[in-house]
């Protein structure tokens, strides 16, 4: 990259992956794989830390950020990279709760932007309103969550959002979330302790990494496991 980002969001456009913001840093990048080259971005009007990116309708959203260790935005920016300008959207609902130890995901749905945690909320970029979703199961920090054709998978994370690890357990379960049922089920586990990771879906299987430790050493683990589609 032509900057340092940690934290930031991410997300994949026309064949570029975009990576928007992080700790210490405005700066936008997009990553072309068939040139193998960094492009510099329209920069964001401020930092965020914390953030997560995800595309709907021809423009990448950017949500979320930390101001300090104890104070988190609900800031939603959008850019059309067509445009090449970043704009704040103004919601209808107000501030949006989230502990500065609670780990999000941001997931495209149709005309929606999900944000995937223990209380799930979803955002219609047409009419800009944010709706609750119903709970999961089980509450758990660093988790990861994938979308396949009308379902969010959630997976790993530990089970507890706060600062203080050392009574935290690792979350096997694997829970879906159904569009047409409008509820949370328990479909599966893993046998991995995965928390502040990496997910993707390749020809409909998960593909994750294990991320960091539940003693959060800061090297990312080198091993990756495939998971079918559960069904």
């Amino acid at each position: 990259m032509n900057d340092s980002h940690s934290n930031y969001g991410i997300c994949a456009y026309n064949d570029l992956i975009y990576v928007i913001g992080g700790r210490n840093t405005s700066t936008v990048e997009c990553y072309n794989p068939s040139t193998d080259q960094w492009h510099k971005c329209p920069e964001l009007d401020s930092i965020y830390n914390g953030n997560r990116a995800a595309v709907v309708e021809n423009c990448i959203f950017n949500y979320g950020s930390f101001k300090d260790s104890t104070q988190c935005t609900s800031s939603l920016t959008r850019c059309d990279p067509r445009e090449g300008r970043w704009y704040d959207v103004k919601t209808t609902l107000g501030k949006i709760t989230r502990t500065p130890g609670e780990h999000f995901n941001l997931v495209p749905y149709k005309h929606f932007i999900i944000s995937v945690r223990n209380r799930s909320k979803r955002f219609d970029v047409r009419c800009n309103k944010w709706e609750d979703m119903p709970s999961t199961h089980f509450s758990r920090g660093g988790q990861s969550a994938v979308i396949i054709d009308e379902d969010i998978y959630v997976f790993g994370g530990r089970n507890g959002s706060d600062s203080d690890t050392s009574t935290h357990l690792p979350v096997t379960s694997v829970e879906r979330f159904n569009f047409n049922t409008n509820k949370w089920t328990i479909v599966d586990s893993v046998e991995i302790e995965h928390c502040i990771g990496g997910a993707a879906v390749i020809s409909d299987r998960f593909d994750f990494s294990e991320g960091y430790g539940l003693e959060h050493d800061m090297s990312v683990a080198a091993s990756l496991m495939l998971c079918c589609l559960f069904t």
